[in-house]
């Protein structure tokens, strides 16, 4: 059975922010981020349900799984705010661990071509050992990798069609095989659309 292309774009979409998904939460519990390991946990099961609706023809998941978008927009939003400092937020606070641990991004220590350099303290006069201070070099800092993170899940969440192209083809499914009496499925996309089908007396 075929599926017009607004239905068949929003199944792609949810299978993209699942793997993506999967993808960041696996390092959020390598950081013991927890805020964000649970917030993924709820939007994984919110994908898993409009991947269910648009297979199913379920219009409710469908509707359920749009309206966790703006949650998860927001979210996202927010995230990129604090690992860029803007609006009184810093990524140095442990919000995103909850208070619970000083842990951090996965990425600060293990991002792309990161190496450790161990150079003495500024107090080692004071000690017969000198305690060693390690600074990180990487390619790319770990903010900026999770702001990416952040942006491609904005950038499929935000990916949307005109809704009047929907509805058209909508309205075409519903045009097709008049002749073998079976009422095709609808198709959705953004916008669930209902059609009221006309009966006509002879």
């Amino acid at each position: 059975m075929g599926c017009c292309s607004g239905r068949c774009m929003l199944i792609l979409l949810c299978c993209v922010q699942l793997i993506t998904a999967v993808e960041r939460q696996v390092f959020d519990f390598l950081g013991y981020q927890w805020a964000p390991i649970m917030v993924n946990f709820f939007h994984i099961i919110m994908v898993i349900l409009g991947l269910f609706g648009a297979v199913q023809y379920q219009s409710r998941y469908v509707v359920t799984y749009l309206l966790w978008m703006f949650v998860w927009i927001g979210w996202n939003v927010f995230v990129s705010c604090l690992y860029l400092d803007l609006g009184g937020l810093s990524k140095d606070s442990h919000i995103l661990s909850l208070g619970v641990s000083s842990h951090s991004s996965w990425w600060k220590n293990n991002g792309p071509g990161c190496y450790s350099q161990s150079l003495p303290s500024d107090r080692w006069q004071d000690n017969q050992n000198p305690k060693l201070t390690t600074v990180l070099s990487c390619w790319v800092k770990y903010q900026y990798i999770e702001v990416l993170h952040c942006s491609t899940q904005l950038l499929v969440s935000s990916t949307r069609r005109d809704p009047r192209h929907a509805q058209g083809e909508h309205a075409n499914s519903m045009q097709k095989d008049p002749r073998s009496g079976v009422e095709p499925r609808n198709c959705y996309f953004t916008t669930i659309t209902t059609v009221q089908p006309t009966i006509t007396n002879k």
